[in-house]
């Protein structure tokens, strides 16, 4: 398991939310070029096996395709006011810390893609290796919401075969497995000087020299799973237009692994009850399902122009919970997401034989619904995307593609209240990132 866990990493590095919540969208160097417009009618570089397995009937004979997306992120915390508060939300302290530092984690994210026809090519067979979610972020470890965050890592790999047949000139359908590997990580200090406070008193707890915010420790929580989902879609022509439609399942997971604390020795009292002990954990996350919608229209034998629509159910996600194997009492961050939409806009021009240009621009909804639930996790807001990129012909056998974009977020104000009364306060200014991919099409 520790090999496989290795190579999943070395093939899918999480990105710090490139997407709304924790998706990734970066599944094709092409359509990163167009903001992904387009995608469920194809991009003729093999990523429908991904996209909507329909489309993969519109492809010449075999394709192979390799795409390299490098992910930059930017995100920094500032403070406005993080302070600890009682039982009835008076404020008692102020947190001390520092901002926590640049939290993005640069990542590459690669995908394969491979497709071959049959019977007279009417029929196609797909399969594809890529990472359809993943987050990374780390922060300092003596930062004001160190209590809350320090590290949060979610890793997935999903092989997807799949096949698609020609059911007329104007109708294709097509269906796949997502067959799911899910590894995740999730670290945060803990201020054992407020809880013997509030387990043992303030007499006992100043006896044993424990004091709030000068008595950290830290936990780590690690697991994986296996998860099975599916998807199906169609593409649909007439004369010169394209419509295409996907749909893709939820995926169950139960993350099992372990919790490893690290107690001060002042505060190891606390771990007679048989909490803040070494023990297994799980947590049982559902991806999300989406549906997807495009529609791609050749104004002439240049110019194309195409629209696309992302529903996803992020509704399906109430909250971040870890359970213990131990008497430990779960570890519950509230989310209470919100379904979203995102919308592109994108356009393909062939400039010449061995060259075709292409831009792009999308808006996408953030499933955060307020700062009470933001979580430093997952600093997530509404996005812009503004893309460009270019495909050139090497030769009869051989495309490359070089694609740019850049993400815009809105500023993403925080107010998130900890376990240990911690009330993180303060905005993530600063966000964006830039993309960069490089894919060959053979």
């Amino acid at each position: 398991m520790k090999i496989l866990k290795l190579t999943v990493l070395l093939l899918a590095l999480p990105s710090f939310v490139s997407a709304a919540g924790f998706a990734v969208l970066e599944q094709s160097g092409r359509g990163l070029g167009q903001a992904f417009a387009g995608a469920t009618v194809g991009f003729g570089d093999g990523s429908s096996a991904f996209f909507n397995p329909a489309a993969m009937t519109e492809l010449d004979g075999n394709i192979l395709h390799l795409s390299n997306n490098l992910i930059v992120p930017n995100a920094e915390f500032r403070n406005s006011g993080s302070a600890q508060v009682d039982s009835t939300g008076a404020p008692i302290g102020i947190l001390s810390g520092t901002n926590g530092g640049e939290a993005g984690v640069v990542a590459y994210v690669p995908n394969i893609y491979y497709v071959r026809g049959f019977n007279d090519d009417k029929g196609k067979l797909g399969f594809a290796i890529n990472s359809p979610f993943g987050l990374s972020s780390v922060y300092d470890s003596d930062w004001v919401g160190r209590y809350q965050a320090v590290k949060s890592e979610l890793t997935t790999i999903t092989l997807t075969p799949s096949i698609a047949y020609k059911v007329s000139d104007g109708l294709s359908v097509g269906a796949g497995l997502n067959v799911m590997y899910a590894d995740a990580e999730l670290t945060n200090a803990i201020d054992f000087g407020t809880i013997a406070f509030s387990q043992l008193g303030a007499e006992t707890a100043s006896s044993l020299g424990l004091s709030p915010q000068a008595n950290d420790g830290f936990v780590e929580v690690d697991g994986d799973d296996w998860g099975v989902g599916y998807n199906f879609g169609l593409l649909y022509k007439i004369g010169d237009t394209k419509f295409g439609a996907n749909y893709r399942s939820k995926i169950n997971l139960e993350l099992r692994g372990d919790a490893d604390f690290t107690v001060p020795g002042a505060a190891a009292a606390l771990t007679s009850t048989g909490s803040f002990i070494d023990t297994g954990a799980v947590a049982s996350p559902v991806l999300p399902e989406t549906v997807s919608f495009d529609v791609t229209h050749k104004v002439n034998d240049k110019l194309s122009l195409s629209a696309g629509a992302i529903w996803t159910g992020w509704d399906s996600i109430r909250d971040l919970r870890v359970e213990f194997g131990s008497n430990q009492a779960d570890n519950v961050v509230d989310l209470d997401w919100n379904s979203t939409w995102r919308y592109a806009l994108g356009a393909s021009y062939q400039y010449c034989d061995k060259l075709t240009l292409r831009a792009g621009g999308s808006y996408e909804q953030t499933p955060i619904e307020s700062s009470e639930f933001r979580t430093p996790r997952i600093p997530d807001d509404d996005r812009i995307w503004l893309n460009v990129g270019g495909t050139y012909n090497v030769n009869d056998n051989l495309e490359v593609d070089l694609s740019y974009a850049h993400v815009f977020l809105q500023e993403g104000s925080i107010n998130q209240v900890g376990s240990t009364g911690d009330v993180l306060n303060g905005d993530f200014n600063d966000l964006g990132l830039d993309i960069v991919a490089l894919s060959l099409t053979w």
